[in-house]
């Protein structure tokens, strides 16, 4: 089965370093109408937590501790790796990006995550 995801809500968890990020996603034609940001009035880290663990796709920065936290919890609560995007790899050939981590074997790989963390 086949999830489609086009026209689900899709929640940005951001530390708010780079809002253009956000209003970029937003001005999508596409997904534009979709894409949300939590208040920082109202957001916490356990919550922010919370809601990528349970997310029914989770898309980290790999260089970030809480997306790699959170990959790892939702790998440890079961959900299939198609659903954890963590390490992203440009594709120059086709300009876009790609995800090469096909199993949750590489959120533990240190030949992996010193590409990304040193």
């Amino acid at each position: 089965m086949k999830n489609d995801m086009l026209h689900k809500p899709i929640y940005v968890i951001t530390d708010g370093e780079k809002p253009d990020i956000i209003q970029r996603l937003q001005a999508d034609h596409i997904i534009g109408k979709d894409v949300y940001s939590i208040p920082s009035n109202v957001t916490s880290v356990g919550g922010d937590m919370m809601l990528g663990i349970l997310a029914n796709v989770f898309i980290g920065a790999p260089m970030s501790t809480m997306s790699g936290n959170i990959a790892r919890a939702r790998a440890a609560l079961g959900f299939h790796s198609s659903t954890n995007y963590l390490f992203p790899l440009s594709n120059q050939s086709h300009n876009e990006w790609e995800f090469f981590c096909d199993n949750d074997d590489c959120l533990y790989d240190s030949s992996v995550l010193k590409d990304y963390v040193g």
